[in-house]
Formats: C-alpha cells, sequence, structure tokens
C-alpha cells in the first residue's frame, strides 16, 4: 500500500468498523458465506484468506461471530502489531541457529521444529491455559508471555508456518477434547512442542477445519461479550458445518452452541434471543424453559391488576400468556388465564 492509498484508506477506515483493508475482506468473505455455498468453493475462499493472513483472518472471526467486548478497533491494532513483532522475534531467534531452510520436506519439518524450539513452554515464552481466546496470546515478546489453550497455539502455528509454505501442508487432528497439528503422519503437539503420534483420536481434517473448531469452542472463561445476534451466530454455524468433513459431530456442537447461548440469554431475559436459540437446538424442553420464563416475566407485569377495567389495559398480555400455557400444555394456568380474557370479553 502507497503512502496516497495509506492516507485514503485511514480517512475511509475512520468510518468503518475495520482497521485494515484485510478486515473488510474477511468480513466480505463471512457474508457471502450460506448454507448453500459448496464445501469446495468455501474452502477455496478461506484458503486464501489463511495463506495471506490467518492471524487477521482468525481475530475478525472472532470480533464476528463471538463479538468480545475487548476486541475494540484500537486493541485489534495493536494486536496486529504485536503479531509482527512476534514475527520479527521468532526470525530473530531463527537466525540464530544457523539453520538453512529448503522448500522440500525435512525443510520444512525443519522449520516445524524451530517453532517448536521458539514456542516451547520450556522456554518460558509461551504458557498453556485453557479457555483464553486467540486475541489474548498475541502480545509483545518484549514484555508478556504468550498465553494460550490448543486451539489458540495450533493456530499460532500454522500462521507462522504459512509465512514460508503452503498452508494445505498441515492439517490437524481431532482428539476428544484436544486438538493438535498434524503433518506428513506426524502430529505437532504445539501445547509443549514435540513430536507425537497419538492412536486415539477422532479424526484428521484439512487445515480449514481449524476455523470449524474455533467457530465453536464459545467457552473461553471470563471473556465478555456484547451479545452475539442471532443472524451472526448462524452465519458463524453454517461457516462450521460446510468446512466440516464429520457434519455430525459438529451439528452435535451446534447444538450444545445453541442451548449455551440460549440458556445465556434466560438468564439476561432476553426472551426473543432465547425463542430463536431454543428452536435452532429443536431440545422441546429447552423450549419450555423460554416458554415458563416468558410466561412469569408476563405475570410480574399484571402482577398489579386489581380490576377487570385494569386487566383490559393488559388484554395483549393475557392473550400471549393463554398462548404460552397452551404451548406448555399447562392446563390449569390456561385456564386461569381464559377466565380472566372472558371476564374482560363480557364487561
Amino acid at each position: 500500500m502507497n503512502i496516497l492509498s495509506k492516507i485514503l484508506w485511514e480517512v475511509f477506515a475512520f468510518f468503518t468498523p475495520f482497521v485494515d483493508p484485510f478486515e473488510m475482506k474477511v468480513n466480505g468473505f463471512c457474508n457471502w458465506v450460506t448454507s448453500y455455498r459448496s464445501k469446495f468453493d468455501v474452502e477455496k475462499k478461506l484458503l486464501v484468506l489463511m495463506q495471506k493472513n490467518l492471524i487477521v483472518t482468525s481475530i475478525w472471526f472472532e470480533k464476528r461471530y463471538k463479538n468480545y467486548t475487548y476486541l475494540t478497533k484500537s486493541r485489534r491494532r495493536a494486536i496486529y502489531k504485536n503479531a509482527k513483532l512476534m514475527m520479527v522475534d521468532f526470525d530473530s531467534f531463527s537466525a540464530k541457529t544457523n539453520s538453512s531452510i529448503t522448500n522440500d520436506l525435512n525443510g520444512k519439518k525443519q522449520y516445524i521444529q524451530e517453532l517448536m524450539d521458539y514456542f516451547t513452554p520450556n522456554r518460558g515464552k509461551y504458557v498453556y491455559k485453557e479457555g483464553v481466546s486467540f486475541g489474548k496470546l498475541l502480545t509483545n515478546p518484549a514484555t508478556d508471555k504468550y498465553v494460550g489453550d490448543c486451539n489458540q497455539i495450533v493456530t499460532l502455528y500454522s500462521s507462522f508456518y504459512a509465512r514460508k509454505f503452503a498452508i494445505t501442508d498441515l492439517q490437524i487432528k481431532l482428539i476428544p477434547g484436544h486438538v493438535c497439528l498434524h503433518f506428513q503422519g506426524d502430529d505437532v503437539e504445539a501445547t509443549n512442542g514435540s513430536w507425537q503420534k497419538y492412536d486415539k483420536f477422532d479424526y484428521i481434517a484439512p487445515i480449514t477445519e481449524l476455523v470449524s473448531t474455533n467457530l465453536l469452542d464459545i467457552s473461553e472463561q471470563g471473556e465478555r461479550t456484547e451479545g452475539i445476534d442471532p443472524e451472526i451466530f448462524v452465519k458463524g454455524a453454517q461457516l462450521a458445518a460446510v468446512l466440516s468433513q464429520k457434519r455430525d459431530i459438529v451439528e452435535k456442537n451446534v447444538k450444545i452452541s445453541y442451548y449455551n447461548l440460549c440458556v445465556r440469554a434466560l438468564q439476561s431475559k432476553d426472551i426473543r434471543k432465547a425463542l430463536f436459540y431454543a428452536q435452532k437446538n429443536g431440545d422441546n424442553q429447552l423450549l419450555n424453559s423460554c416458554y415458563a420464563t416468558e410466561y412469569n416475566l408476563l405475570g410480574e407485569k399484571v402482577s398489579t391488576v386489581k380490576t377487570v377495567q385494569d386487566a383490559k389495559q393488559k388484554k395483549d398480555i393475557y392473550r400471549r400468556m393463554l398462548e404460552l400455557a397452551r404451548l406448555m400444555n399447562n392446563s390449569e394456568n390456561a385456564a386461569s388465564v381464559q377466565k380472566i380474557l372472558d371476564q374482560i370479553n363480557r364487561s
């Protein structure tokens, strides 16, 4: 980007949510994805983004699909600056090994080994911590440690690898409750910087499925969100489903995600969102919990009614309560509300 283009971008970016043009490009991909897109087309477009800049791609996905409050525009700008400092620090570390990285299998394995040597917890640079979002891993190497879980450190390894080689060289291996990189028959345990061969695992997947596992991992502890728009969440779920080669596993995880989001919505008394998530989850018991919560909230609104005239002012509320009681198959509540509506209609 030349100086003029940079100035024009800064002026334009001031009025947008984007830090740089690449974020906008990733967002365009997000808007393009639907359940009707073929796996081939989605993977093809996603691989271009991952190869170009997996860090920005991953951060924007967290911003868009998880909406963490800490991922403000200024914070993301700082994160990208930290990522560049991390790469400079790694390059400096790599230069001291005096190794020659060739563009063949041995050279690629040597490069992965250097990544393991750099990020190994034994050096004190990286610290494993479960439930940390990707943005928290990208810190200033001069002052902070890199803190993250398996999903995040695997993403970081992949982004560094993509600087020199085709990211499609890498795969991921899904192990119950864990994920690691897989390269030419060997497992790369990024959390402790070692080569492994895990015999017990769910399946081995293309590197694009790393995005799917990250999207479905909504359990980051302590991270505040600004609330996830249902339509945006569905977009994320669609992307995860399209990318995965194990649709049954993804669909199960999507249902769990819908359940968790429904519970959160109920806790905040956002009935509209809770109903949306419950319907997507397909669990009748969860749906009844939403109906019961809404019924009780509406009951609070009519708790001060003393006369038929007062009740007449809240007729629409009683109608909704009757509908909810019937949806819950609660004949006692339905009869009680119907009696009030009959009195209103006779008055």
